[in-house]
């Protein structure tokens, strides 16, 4: 088959043991490696399983894999993955995540790039990212998936560029016990399983989040930004034509285009000073 103009190999597990991954290294860390130009379909457990440092999966489509398209998970410091990039991948039909990042502590898996990465129609979250930090998605995408687009918990320091999701369960853009931004970015449509409190971006288990020049039209009465349990988000223009929900200690600071015009603490109601609404 042909992939982003380069000729590529199709692996099909159809026939593998049950539990079996498809590509997998688990033990110890890849060093150096490239794992480019293939498509894995239909491993028993996920299709891509592995463990890499300064190294690059990219130009790789991922499905029909009884687990995930792609895991990389870290258990220790033995199996931590850090330094490397995801590139052009398309992850579809998996049983649970397209792409699914973890680590038992967020040390393990640091300093990651996104790029042109696409989760669609998969069992659970499109792409399931815990415990990493440092690192950034880049016009990376998620639609469709039966719970959130993207979902990040428990990580620090993640940026989406320019990315978006479209159509998901739940959150568009899921952010759990996290920090970090988005910028330029949209999300549309989600909440399609009708859960309740899934805004198309939610903000949730005393996060903080700033969103940047980003935007939910074609909203389809879909709250827009969801904050909630002692989460903050700051919001910086942009275009949203769903509401903006505070609940459970949650609270939105909406700032214009010339930034933030108060100090002191966040509180439930806004206020406007100077023409720009804001929450002190």
């Amino acid at each position: 088959f042909v992939f982003s103009g380069n000729k590529g190999t199709i692996l099909d597990f159809l026939n593998a043991p049950a539990g079996q991954d498809g590509l997998y290294q688990t033990t110890n860390a890849l060093q150096m490696s490239k794992i480019s130009d293939l498509q894995v379909e239909r491993a028993p457990r996920s299709c891509i399983n592995v463990r890499i440092v300064y190294s690059v999966i990219e130009n790789v489509t991922t499905a029909y894999c009884g687990l995930d398209g792609i895991e990389i998970a870290a258990t220790g410091s033995s199996t931590a993955s850090y330094l490397f990039t995801l590139r052009n991948i398309f992850s579809n039909h998996n049983g649970r995540s397209g792409v699914s990042i973890t680590a038992s502590t967020n040390q393990l898996q640091t300093t990651t790039i996104f790029e042109n990465v696409y989760a669609m129609l998969n069992g659970g979250t499109g792409i399931d990212v815990s415990n990493i930090t440092s690192t950034t998605f880049i016009a990376s995408a998620a639609d469709q998936n039966d719970v959130h687009g993207f979902s990040l918990s428990g990580s620090n320091s993640v940026s989406f560029i320019a990315s978006d999701a479209e159509k998901n369960g739940r959150g568009g853009y899921y952010f759990n016990a996290s920090f970090g931004s988005i910028i330029s970015s949209r999300a549309v449509i989600n909440n399609q399983d009708g859960a309740g409190g899934f805004g198309n971006y939610v903000v949730d288990g005393g996060s903080t989040v700033s969103i940047h020049d980003s935007n939910d039209d074609n909203n389809n009465s879909t709250v827009a930004i969801s904050v909630v349990n002692n989460s903050l988000a700051f919001i910086y223009s942009g275009y949203y034509a769903g509401a903006i929900t505070q609940a459970s200690g949650g609270a939105a600071v909406k700032a214009g285009t010339l930034g933030l015009f108060c100090t002191g603490t966040p509180s439930a109601g806004f206020t406007v000073k100077g023409g720009i609404v804001t929450q002190c």
